[in-house]
């Protein structure tokens, strides 16, 4: 069920949530917590929630991403997901930032070439039928000349995408075996949606990004994800990928407990796992080592020129295995 905070009405989700006859409620300010115990609430409210740089550490390499929060909270249900730990609420929030997006998007343009992007604190896509946020956000990227926007999915759900100039616009997908997404990304597409909705994407003009994020250490590791690799090569054509992430299981201790009361058949935490410098847990660092290097060089084995690059690793994993160090995050983007 929708329900919209009197002061987001007439903003512009409103709008495309009326024109497309979706139901709804009209609710009072700030009642988000009584709506806790609601399955599948999703709450519009007025907000002028800002761009920021993504969470990183000075431990870890990490790009000089710039995430808008326009979405918090997810209709899936992934064991090792962060937001488990750092959200106070049950719902979907989504914050109709619309007024103060287009003269924040055109500052940051002004200022240098700009990678921007949502899916941290939700899925990009998985709920753009209902609020239709990339019809909001691409017209005014598609305005800019030194931006693009990433929206960073696990969904299929790529109709307004097809509607849309897909100018400024990289759609990214997370990707993972069918072992994985079964046993670990609860509700989520299978791969082999994903990438033909990322094949679709494609041909309709968009570039595309993959995210092998988390990695998971599994049963038949190599097996596993060589499957992966190949199916995106046999979809999709190297030229129309941007770049590609690996970034390794990592999460805050507290996920632990979380993940062995509630995910019965997850197997992550069969693993040993190690508190890092950040405070994240992480499996050891050869093993990590070893993940990187095959995966490295097995999407090398397919794609020569491919862009790929480490998603908040250390610096010794980045020297050993792609041969430099990117530097701080403005040097390496």
């Amino acid at each position: 069920m929708v329900y919209i905070e009197k002061s987001a009405v007439k903003g512009s989700i409103f709008k495309y949530i009326e024109n497309n006859q979706i139901t709804y409620e009209i609710i009072e300010e700030n009642v988000v917590e009584e709506l806790n115990d609601l399955e599948d609430a999703i709450v519009i409210r007025k907000s002028s929630k800002e761009i920021h740089s993504c969470p990183s550490t000075k431990y870890y390499r990490c790009c000089n991403y710039q995430v808008l929060d326009i979405m918090e909270g997810c209709p899936y249900n992934c064991s090792y997901c962060i937001l488990k730990t750092i959200l106070n609420h049950k719902n979907i929030i989504v914050n109709d930032t619309v007024d103060t997006l287009r003269e924040e998007l055109i500052k940051l343009d002004k200022m240098s070439k700009q990678r921007i992007g949502s899916g941290e604190l939700s899925d990009s896509l998985a709920l753009d039928n209902i609020v239709g946020l990339t019809t909001i956000i691409s017209p005014i990227v598609n305005s800019l000349k030194n931006s693009v926007f990433e929206y960073k999915t696990k969904s299929v759900n790529i109709d307004n995408l097809l509607k849309l100039n897909p100018k400024n616009i990289i759609v990214s997908w997370s990707v993972n075996p069918n072992l994985i997404i079964k046993r670990e990304e609860l509700l989520t597409p299978l791969i082999e949606e994903r990438l033909n909705a990322a094949k679709i994407c494609a041909e309709y003009g968009y570039r595309l990004a993959f995210h092998f994020d988390p990695l998971i250490l599994c049963e038949n590791f190599e097996k596993e994800y060589k499957v992966v690799v190949e199916k995106i090569v046999e979809k999709v054509d190297e030229k129309v990928v941007s770049y590609i992430s690996i970034g390794i299981l990592r999460f805050m201790p507290q996920l632990e407990d979380i993940i062995r009361n509630n995910y019965l058949e997850s197997n992550i935490l069969a693993n040993e796992f190690v508190e890092t410098i950040d405070g994240k847990l992480r499996y050891l660092k050869p093993v990590r080592y070893y993940m990187v290097n095959y995966l490295y060089n097995l999407i090398r084995k397919y794609w020569k020129n491919a862009f790929i690059y480490l998603c908040m690793e250390d610096v010794s994993i980045w020297e050993n295995v792609l041969g430099y160090d990117p530097g701080n995050r403005q040097s390496f983007e």
